[in-house]
């Protein structure tokens, strides 16, 4: 699991967290796209299913395209195409970012490759940055073989921005219960792999809320079985040596003081906690283990899951209450029987 500060994001309010804003494009309802180049317009096809583009070998460049806004405050996006191909097409879809009133692609191009599919399918693929300043997206379809046929149906742009209110604990909550229990509170779904930033295979859901004196951030991963789970480290210390087994990690940062902080559990109530510093902003962080904050963890584990809640402490943190400037949050898994490493925040 990554131990850098730069997975952070960094936000507005005292607890907010990221969260998406889903646009789908239907093509079954005739929204408009566009064939290039114009010469070649007969190459694109409406069917009541969708736009069929049709490539022959005599044609050298064909490609379908249309646009999508960036809603203010978007950061990144994840995509997913329905769609079907010919065997060997080798679909993607190019997306040029652009300034108002800039060319296309002048703020910046990804390529997402998708596999073949001969049948109707949904890909998802990876979670994509969005440069600053892009207002527009210029989205191209096409195939990356000599010849072929790629049907698309709908497109979702799940964009992500920076502003998620996070529900404060009910009256009544009870913190040792199970997360999947909790009767209040936010969840968030989807962990990226650390490296690639593609989906994790095994997934992880977070729960969250908090109340004046403390944060509780809930993990609630899928097991196959309890004894996959890796569990050697059995020390009931603090900065106990639990990285070479399974592990959940929650980091919280507070850039206006140049803080920040690691905890960490495996199956086996051993804990890990950090304090991470920066002399100044663009140095960088470093790991003080010595630090030993006031926190708890509270480990469930059952046959199909491992479930686990971090309590944190406002004061260990240094807070008199409810932080009143912008935080830094991310969690991550290290998953040793699936030898993944996955994080929220991708």
């Amino acid at each position: 699991m990554t131990r850098k500060l730069s997975c952070l994001i960094y936000l507005i309010g005292a607890i907010a967290f990221l969260s998406a804003q889903a646009v789908n494009y239907d093509f079954t309802t005739s929204r408009r796209v566009t064939a290039y180049p114009l010469k070649e317009a007969a190459a694109l096809v409406e069917t009541p299913e969708g736009y069929v583009l049709s490539k022959t070998p005599e044609q050298e460049l064909l490609c379908a395209y249309f646009y999508a806004s960036v809603p203010a405050n978007a950061n990144a996006l994840t995509v997913a195409v329905t769609y079907k191909s010919s065997a060997n097409a080798n679909p993607q879809i190019s997306l040029n970012f652009n300034r108002q009133g800039g060319p296309n692609g002048g703020n910046g191009t990804t390529r997402v490759n998708l596999p073949s599919a001969t049948e109707w399918t949904t890909s998802s693929a990876a979670l994509v940055d969005i440069p600053p300043e892009s207002a527009i997206i210029q989205c191209v379809l096409s195939g990356q073989a000599n010849a072929y046929e790629l049907a698309f149906q709908k497109i979702t742009f799940s964009f992500l921005d920076d502003n998620a209110v996070v529900a404060s604990s009910a009256p009544g909550f009870d913190p040792e219960l199970p997360p999947s229990e909790w009767s209040s509170g936010s969840s968030l779904t989807g962990f990226y792999f650390c490296v690639s930033a593609e989906p994790a295979l095994e997934q992880t859901e977070l729960k969250l809320t908090y109340d004046a004196s403390n944060l509780y951030v809930g993990f609630i991963a899928p097991i196959n079985s309890p004894d996959e789970l890796r569990r050697e480290c059995t020390n009931a210390i603090q900065d106990a040596p639990i990285f070479t087994d399974d592990c959940f990690e929650l980091f919280i940062s507070a850039p206006f003081r140049h803080l920040a902080w690691q905890f960490a559990t495996n199956p086996n109530n051993c804990t890990f906690e950090a304090e991470l510093k920066q002399n100044m902003p663009g140095d960088p962080w470093k790991v003080f283990s010595q630090w030993n904050g006031s926190w708890k963890v509270i480990n469930h584990i059952d046959k199909k899951d491992w479930q686990a809640t971090f309590i944190i402490p406002w004061k260990s943190l240094g807070f008199d209450g409810l932080p009143t400037q912008s935080l830094g949050f991310n969690a991550g898994r290290e998953n040793k029987a699936g030898r993944e490493n996955s994080q929220w925040n991708s």
